[in-house]
């Protein structure tokens, strides 16, 4: 797993505290659209999005992170209809 991005995409909870433990910023805009690894979890269709999600959070993740377009992970959410 090379980043922060990937872990929350793929609901890697385990190399995900394992990243932010080795020093990789929670809140970092990590790909060309600005995203964090707080809307790549979102994103996600994974069933476990949501216990990642809250590890995100307790990694003292800003909920309020936007990315290029202005969007927050909330944004993408509702997009998505997962309210």
């Amino acid at each position: 797993m090379s980043n922060l991005n990937e872990a929350a995409y793929n609901c890697d909870n385990r190399n995900l505290k394992h990243l932010v433990n080795c020093g990789n910023r929670i809140n970092d805009k990590l790909s060309i659209f600005g995203e964090a690894p707080i809307h790549k979890v979102v994103l996600s269709s994974k069933a476990e999005n949501t216990e990642t999600l809250k590890v995100i959070i307790e990694c003292e993740a800003d909920v309020e992170n936007i990315d290029s377009n202005g969007w927050s992970a909330l944004h993408h959410a509702c997009y998505k209809g997962d309210f």
